[in-house]
């Protein structure tokens, strides 16, 4: 019986030890990835010679050939079409023939004449090659529909087509996390059965011209979308989407009886100003379609457990940026280091890091380096509604876009983590790697739908994406205020690229962060599954489905 005792007790310390030397290696591991091949693959996404990597575009195929490159040096699969690491997506691009534009307000004998570009933009139905329609308008006030803020500026108005008039913005009492953006407001002008939407800015006199020339290079541009019918992605189906300026909406709005300022006035105070307006709107245009089919890099390395092999991680990234624009300081290529040559060179260290480790997964994972997010995640949309739903059981998806930061933290910030079981894997990343876990809840309520991980969430998949820490290792620095700074003035400019300040650390700690991430995902974490008390999911989510079942 002594005996017996002390093989027990060899075993579980042999046990104990290999477990423990089991973490020790995948530790090691990470910390020996390689700074330099690394920043070599980053270095070159973020290079002149590819132009900024717009879709379709030199630049971009110089990017996608080399990524499909590494992807086979690093010993992965090709997963894309005919047996090769492309997936096609056909584009359609939808260009406004600008002279053919015209949109007219009348009020029995009055009328209010635009000008496409200098009073008005416009985001039109590309469904369509002309049209040709007249509509009476309705104010609704600020376009709210807010349950948990007792906000519904619908209230007892039917706008069944008809064109709903929107001042951007919200009552001041609101909470910024309740706030809506355009495209929500949209939506939901849709959702009440509006034919279109005619938008504008509330503001001070001075700053008009400014704020509408913002907006028209938004809403001017052509428009991308996918042009198979079966996995087109539409955010709303409306046939107008028109932005004025405030000085016209004045006009229009008074034509119709209502005083702008005194509603914008009460409106802010919560009090609502919505009501039918005397008047109406004719507008006509022509529209051009030019293909423009772009890809998606994809590869897989094979999990190798019987049961667990056929659940798949998709850790992804978007290779595509904004290309070429008007000249900054004679620079007219935005190079998109950070957003995103760091998470597109990062999803080939990872695969190669697993192939130089021979770490063979119990869990299937594909890498893909996505077209189109830039123009509204159309090559994440694509993937995940064909593979994503034909072909493989997704079980959750890493997204690394603006890899960590360019500051180094004590911390990390786990967009997803407060959801579903991919904690389990970010609390052993943090404990490998000495980091804090920063609550992710205000950057969730900011970005979590403007970047590929939506794709995937729509469809009922968990998400893990790694943010910047908010506890700088220098005390004198704040990561927020620094990130402010880069948006206003380096963000889908030239100024992002190889020549911007950077710390190592805080590029290469985000990478290890993945890296661990999804060794963990795919060995270590039992089942990945959301949280039933989850936000996310019952915001973003379960909408999402319901309307896809509906």
């Amino acid at each position: 019986m002594r005996n017996q005792v002390i093989i027990l007790t060899v075993l579980i310390v042999s046990i104990t030890i290999l477990q423990a030397d089991d973490k020790i290696d995948i530790t090691t591991t990470a910390d020996s990835m390689s700074w330099d091949n690394y920043w070599a693959h980053v270095s070159y996404f973020a290079s002149d010679e590819l132009e900024g990597r717009d879709i379709a575009t030199k630049g971009y195929n110089l990017a996608a050939k080399y990524t499909a490159e590494k992807f086979q040096a690093a010993g992965l699969k090709p997963f894309g079409d005919d047996s090769t690491y492309f997936q096609k997506v056909p584009f359609n691009r939808a260009s406004l023939v600008q002279s053919s534009f015209d949109l007219t307000f009348t009020n029995g004998k009055s009328t209010v004449k635009t000008s496409y570009g200098e009073n008005v933009s416009a985001v039109l139905n590309t469904d369509a090659a002309t049209f040709d329609g007249t509509a009476k308008l309705v104010f609704v006030g600020y376009g709210n529909i807010i349950p948990e803020a007792g906000i519904n500026d619908y209230a007892n108005l039917d706008v069944r087509d008809k064109v709903v008039v929107i001042a951007h913005g919200s009552p001041e009492s609101l909470v910024d996390s309740l706030k809506l953006g355009l495209t929500s407001k949209l939506k939901l002008a849709e959702e009440q059965g509006a034919r279109g939407v005619v938008a504008f800015a509330p503001g001070k006199r001075r700053a008009e011209k400014k704020t509408f020339q913002n907006y028209h290079r938004w809403l001017g541009k052509s428009r991308l979308y996918i042009s198979d019918p079966e996995v087109a992605k539409k955010r709303y189906d409306l046939d107008m989407v028109c932005f004025i300026k405030e000085s016209i909406a004045r006009k229009l709005l008074r034509k119709g009886g209502l005083n702008l300022r005194r509603a914008l006035r009460k409106m802010k105070k919560g009090e609502f100003r919505s009501q039918e307006i005397n008047t109406s709107l004719t507008c006509s245009y022509e529209m051009t379609n030019k293909n423009m089919d772009c890809k998606n890099v994809v590869a897989l390395l094979p999990g190798t457990d019987s049961l667990l092999q056929h659940e798949y991680i998709v850790v992804g990234a978007h290779l595509d940026h904004v290309g070429i624009g008007p000249a900054v300081e004679g620079d007219s290529i935005r190079n998109g280091l950070w957003d995103n040559a760091t998470g597109s060179g990062a999803t080939i260290s990872i695969a190669e890091t697993f192939h130089s480790a021979g770490i063979q997964p119990k869990r299937s994972i594909v890498f893909i380096n996505y077209t189109g997010e830039e123009k509204g995640l159309l090559g994440s949309h694509y993937f995940a509604n064909t593979y994503g739903v034909e072909s493989i059981n997704v079980v959750v998806n890493v997204n690394i876009d603006m890899l960590g930061g360019p500051i180094e933290t004590s911390d990390i910030t786990p967009l997803g983590y407060n959801h579903s079981s991919v904690s389990e894997a970010v609390d052993r990343v943090a404990e490998d790697l000495g980091l804090t876990l920063a609550d992710p809840t205000k950057v969730e309520k900011r970005f979590i739908h403007r970047s590929d991980q939506m794709s995937f969430m729509k469809l009922g998949i968990p998400l893990l994406n790694f943010n910047y820490g908010k506890q700088a290792l220098n005390p004198e620095i704040d990561p927020d205020e620094k990130f402010e700074e880069w948006m206003q003035t380096r963000y889908h400019t030239p100024s992002d690229d190889l020549n911007q300040p950077y710390d190592v650390g805080g590029f290469f700690t985000a990478l290890k962060a993945n890296f661990l991430a999804t060794y963990y995902l795919a060995n270590e974490v039992e089942k990945i599954e959301w949280y039933e008390d989850s936000w996310v999911y019952e915001k973003h989510v379960k909408p999402a489905l319901e309307a896809s079942r509906s």
